[in-house]
């Protein structure tokens, strides 16, 4: 960016970075776009919460479903009805 800038400056320059090592071209640019790389790294952190409450209810439904059986293998085993 700054080599542009240099060799041609009656150009204006626009960087559009995705990451985090684009922050140095944005910054050198005369405009540049870090919303993308906030909204990227937003809805990463949104998809990493939605897996880890997918995992947590997971887990539950687990732990729901081996007591259901642990019930009925009881009630099974003492002669109660399970309805």
């Amino acid at each position: 960016m700054d080599l542009v800038r240099n060799e041609l400056p009656d150009v204006s320059t626009l960087a559009i970075g995705d990451g985090a090592n684009d922050v140095s071209m944005i910054n050198a640019a005369h405009v540049g776009n870090k919303k993308f790389v906030f909204l990227k790294e937003k809805f990463k952190r949104m998809y990493l919460l939605f897996l880890n409450s997918q995992k947590a209810l997971a887990f539950e439904v687990r732990k729901v479903l081996k007591l259901s059986v642990l019930v009925t293998t009881l009630c099974l085993n003492s002669g109660t009805s399970v309805a």
